[in-house]
């Protein structure tokens, strides 16, 4: 009960803050098991913009994780870069394992560009569903969706600009051992971009 009261109250603080939203998903929604960690590092191709990332996530509780997440992103045409600073907090609702029709999660994510002319921030409650395909191999495909509710911040002293919107990521990862699995997927939303990464537990 502890663990769902603090989801809602990060999601709720995440819908009261908030531009360009750069780290995608690229996992699916099961979370990661209490007192177990998993590293991921991606590269992201956008309209406009290449970005490298890394992401460190941790189980803190039954069915819940947390994620801190660093990158850089380079703009085009401009001598402006960027690094990308982020989290997020996640909360598996549903589980196939016990019969469910899908692994589903919500959370919360904050996001903030830094050292460029102004401000950027996107902050939003998400939710995420995946469904695990077996291959003949014996390993696992599992895509999956993430829809985000994000309020979008721009503050450059006297232009400052804020709006609500929804985004949209879909992709697949695939499983390469018990410890590791690659991921690809498209993001629709602003900036449009395909990301790529590798996951790996710890």
């Amino acid at each position: 009960m502890k663990t769902i009261l603090l989801v809602l109250t990060f999601v709720s603080f995440m819908a009261t803050l908030s531009f360009a939203q750069y780290t995608g998903q690229l996992s699916p929604a099961v979370t990661v098991a209490k007192g177990t960690a998993r590293g991921l590092a991606d590269i992201g191709i956008y309209d406009g913009a290449l970005g490298l990332f890394g992401e460190y996530r941790y189980g803190i509780g039954g069915y819940t994780d947390a994620a801190a997440k660093l990158g850089f992103v380079d703009i085009d045409g401009t001598s402006e870069s960027g690094m990308i600073i982020g989290a997020d907090l996640k909360y598996q609702v549903m589980e196939l394992r016990i019969k469910d029709p899908l692994d589903l999660s919500v959370g919360g994510q904050f996001e903030s560009m830094v050292f460029i002319p102004g401000n950027f921030f996107t902050i939003g409650p998400y939710v995420v569903g995946s469904y695990p395909v077996k291959l003949n191999s014996g390993k696992h495909l599992t895509p999956y969706g993430k829809l985000i509710f994000r309020m979008k911040w721009y503050d450059a002293g006297p232009k400052t600009k804020s709006e609500f919107n929804l985004g949209f990521n879909a992709g697949a990862a695939l499983e390469l051992s018990s410890n590791a699995s690659v991921s690809a997927e498209f993001q629709f939303h602003r900036p449009a971009g395909f990301l790529m990464g590798m996951s790996f537990g710890f």
